[in-house]
Parts: C-alpha cells; structure tokens; sequence
C-alpha cells in the first residue's frame, strides 16, 4: 500500500516539474524569437518556490535549475563578451536581468513613471500597511512628499547625536583588556538597533539594558517588541499567524501599538516632546490638506518600513566594513590617520560628517563589494517597453543587477574586486561621473532611498570612534573566504558572525 502511495506522490511531483518546465520553456522561446542573440535561461524550478528559498535544491541538479547566486550572475555576464543582459525564464514570469549602467540609470532617474516597481511583489512586508517602499504611483508620490522631507538636516543631526551617545556607551561596556576578541555582527546589530530607536523613535536604552521598561496597557517593552519584530520579519512574511510563537504574535500586536501611542502622542502634544523622525513625520502628515495628508495607520507603516530598511542593512555594511579593514591594515592605518588629522583625538561633531571624507570612502567601497540589495526590481506592467535593443512583454521583472554593475570592469577597472576606498576620492571628471551612474546601493532618481543620509551619518560616526580607539585584526586561524562568505535573503549579509580582534591604541 505504501509502495503504492510512494509512487503515485512521485510521479505527481515529476509531471508538475515537467509541466511547468514546459511552461517555462514556451515562454523562453517567445522570449528569444523577440530578442534574438539574447541570452535567454530556462528554470525547471520557479524563480520563487520554496525550493528554492529556503536551499532544498542539491548544488548537483544541472544547469537548468539555474543558480541566481553572484557568482552564477557573474557568470553568465560574461559568457560573451559585452554582454550587458540576459532573460531567465520561469513557468510563470519572465525576468529581465540588466547590467547596463547607462540603461539602468536612465531606468531610475528618467523611466520611473513607465517602469514601476513590482509593488505586488512588495505586499509581504506591508505588516502595518501600506507605506513609501510598498506603493506606486500617486499613493506613492502622497507617502514621498511627506516622508522625503523629513529625513533632512535637523533630524540627521539628531542621528549623529544618538550615534554619539550609543557608540560611547558600547566602548564603555567593551572588555577592559588590551586586546579583546569581539562579535561585531552582534555589537552592529545592537548599536543600529539602539540609533534607530533613539532617532526615529524617542526611545533611549542603555547599552546594558536588557528589557526595558514596561508601561500600563502593555505586556512587552517597548524594546523587545522591536526586537522581536525585526528578528521574526521572515516569519511574519512566510507563515500563517497561528503558527508563530506566542512572543512573535503579541510583539507585532505591542509594537503596533506603541506607534500609535506615539502618534497620539505627537499629534496632541508633539512640540513639547523630545524630537524624533516618527513625531516629525507625524506632523508633516497632519500639516497636510486632507486629500493629501497620511492617515494614522500610513504614519504607523511607514514608521515600521524605516526599521527594515534601516536596521540590518546597516549593521551589515559596518560588520563587512571592519572584516575588509582587518584584512587591509594598510588601508585602516590610512583611515586612522585620516581621522586624527580632521578631529585632532576628539569625537566627531556634526559640523565633521563633510570633513570625514574617507570614512565614507570606506561606506561606499563596502558597499560597491558587499551592496545590501543585490538587484533593484522594475516592471513592464501592463505594457510593452523597450530597453536599448530589447523589446520586454507586458509583466516581465526587470532586475538591475547591482552587483554585476559594481563589479563591471568597464566602470571600475581591472581590479574590481579589490578593496580600494581610494575609488571615491578621486577628482578626476571622467572618474566621477562613472560612479554616478555605476553606484546604486541606495538607488537612484525619485524612489532612491529616503534614508541614505541616516544610514551614512551613522556609519560614519562609529566607524571613526571605533578606528581612533581601536586596531582592529583577523583573529588566528580565521580566513578571508569565513570572514566575507555570505548569504542574501532580503539583504546581503556574513554568513558566519564577524569576530574580530580589537586592540586598544
């Protein structure tokens, strides 16, 4: 009876996989008789199975389940030479992968209203709702004319502020030895998580505060709740809620409710209260006509989606920062040297940001080798569009493949996989105006990252803090390939915890 059942389930899953490899490979030929020359992959696998998200697939399986990995993508850039595009097809969708910077450019800053984003893709992290990463057109445009604008000077000030005060206080629970071995992943993820909460929320914790305080009406802290909620995103995406744990459930309820209390809070008595990014975007929605102004819940989402797109993304670019710099102590000697020339030993100032040119060099190189989104999502809609010599069908994805642009010697030059912060100082025309349109880690044009001044004041601070107080090494035995190995989900990150060895000036 078990043999039976076996092998019925069996031949189930192979004339599913047939099917649709079928399917796929129907689209893969429309595809390549409407580009012709243009290499064009066919999937056996879905792009977005759950095969292949959560890595079922044996590394085995042969070409036609074809691995989205940058190595992979790298190679098929460079299977023929000049090749700036590939399609790769699957039963259900077509997807345009691009790597030409001019095109992808004029993508971004020019084509925005024709090609969209894959809002639809984007619906998973609307926990709290809709907000300026999950919407399109004029939704969109309302969300960015109130949130834009309040990611400016006086509230980035107040990032450098907390920033500060955080990373002092981490240096002061540090190990008192001389040399301390030291989990930056963990330390990273804290201090992004502290900045966040402090500027964006009003909330201020101390370094060793384990909890925090709970207030009537809740059972969790507020800092737990967030915690929580950025820890379980992926949970919340891919599961039903009935089968999360108790704390996940109650955190995302709790956490909600904080910002809204916040909101009320803002919205009665919003001059009086210590200023923070959700009270400013609170008032600049209230400041609105009605037709025009963000509704409570808005407020409350897009004060969710500023965690996201602030939190590991940041803490992941600091931990690649420190493991490249302990494997390039020449290029930290030059960084330290740096920083003591612009601040003479003291803490930086916000009146500095502009002064501390190569600690954002750093930034910026860490972030051409390791950006955090992998590829910016577009999409044709409802139309057909034309991209250089290719003629894309209503519905096709379209990927520009920021790491093949970062990595594409014709921008960068030959040694596009070393680590040279130098990249960005250079004054030379030609030089600038290739890295304005062959670095994207935040985007370009109207729908580039409102945030990208938080992310780098914040950057900036710790990482000069931490370089005038500390050298930091490669602990032994420990290899350059575990140091940098990495894994992408939503974001690139270590696949393994960044240890490093810090040793007091």
């Amino acid at each position: 009876m078990w043999k039976i059942i076996g092998t019925a389930i069996a031949f189930l899953v192979a004339a599913t996989i047939f099917s649709t490899y079928l399917a796929a490979k129907r689209r893969a030929d429309k595809f390549k008789k409407d580009n012709p020359g243009l290499q064009v992959y066919t999937l056996l696998v879905p792009l977005f199975s759950p095969l292949r998200i959560f890595h079922l697939l044996p590394k085995w399986l042969p070409w036609l389940i074809y691995d989205m990995s940058d190595k992979q993508m790298a190679k098929g850039f460079t299977t023929e030479k000049g090749t700036d595009a590939l399609a790769i097809c699957d039963s259900d969708v077509s997807y345009f992968l691009l790597r030409d910077p001019a095109l992808c450019h004029d993508i971004m800053v020019n084509r925005y209203k024709e090609i969209v984003k894959p809002v639809h893709t984007y619906v998973l992290i609307d926990i709290y709702g809709s907000n300026i990463v999950t919407t399109e057109g004029a939704t969109w445009r309302r969300h960015r004319k109130i949130a834009g604008p309040v990611f400016g000077e006086r509230n980035n000030a107040l990032v450098h502020e907390a920033s500060l005060r955080i990373a002092n206080e981490m240096f002061a629970a540090w190990p008192t030895d001389q040399t301390a071995l030291i989990d930056i992943s963990e330390e990273m993820m804290q201090f992004a998580l502290y900045v966040i909460a402090s500027a964006g929320f009003g909330k201020d914790f101390a370094w060793t505060d384990k909890e925090g305080d709970i207030p009537a009406g809740h059972t969790l802290s507020f800092k737990t709740t967030m915690k929580t909620v950025i820890e379980n995103l992926m949970n919340y995406v891919m599961f039903p809620d009935w089968s999360l744990s108790k704390l996940a459930r109650t955190s995302r309820k709790e956490f909600g409710q904080y910002m809204d209390e916040m909101i009320e809070e803002a919205i009665a008595d919003g001059d009086s209260l210590s200023p923070n990014i959700l009270q400013a975007l609170t008032k600049a929605a209230f400041a609105e006509n009605e037709s025009s102004k963000l509704t409570k819940e808005e407020i409350r989402a897009n004060g969710f989606i500023m965690i996201v797109a602030g939190h590991e993304t940041t803490a992941n670019t600091l931990a690649y920062a420190f493991a490249l710099l302990a494997l390039h102590p020449d290029i930290q000697d030059t960084l330290y040297q740096h920083c003591i020339e612009v601040l003479g030993g003291r803490d930086p100032e916000y009146a500095d940001f502009s002064k501390l040119t190569y600690s954002l060099a750093v930034m910026n190189e860490t972030l051409r080798l390791y950006p955090q989104v992998i590829a910016i999502p577009k999409y044709s809609a409802d139309q057909t569009v034309v991209i250089g010599k290719h003629v894309l069908p209503p519905k096709t994805e379209i990927h520009i493949e920021v790491t093949a642009i970062h990595k594409n010697p014709d921008i960068w030059g030959p040694d596009v996989d070393e680590f040279k912060p130098e990249r960005f100082l250079s004054t030379d025309e030609a030089r600038q105006n290739a890295v304005k349109i062959g670095w994207i880690p935040f985007s370009e044009g109207p729908r580039a990252c409102v945030g990208k001044k938080f992310s780098q004041v914040e950057f900036v601070v710790v990482l000069t803090m931490v370089i005038m107080r500390y050298r930091v090494g490669v602990p032994e035995g420990v290899s350059r390939e575990h140091l940098l190995e990495s894994a992408s989900l939503f974001t690139l990150k270590p696949k393994h915890n960044v240890k490093l060895v810090f040793s007091r000036r």
